[in-house]
């Protein structure tokens, strides 16, 4: 999904309606040093990890539901 600035509260709103579980964000500040955001939806946590990790921490993240 893809937001002009000043909608990212509507993605979480949305994300839990469909009860995700991770949010993966990757705006102008992540982009430009190669990071993106995970937030963890239950939790609430939210962490930034370099891109290269980012489908062993979704791994990680998600594990906890299985």
């Amino acid at each position: 999904m893809e937001l002009a600035e000043g909608k990212l509260k509507k993605v979480f709103e949305l994300a839990n309606k469909l009860n995700a579980r991770v949010v993966v964000v990757c705006g102008d500040d992540e982009t430009a040093v190669g990071d993106v955001s995970m937030k963890d939806m239950e939790s609430q946590v939210q962490v930034q990890v370099h891109r290269e990790l980012l489908a062993e921490k979704v791994e990680e993240w998600l594990s906890k539901y299985r």
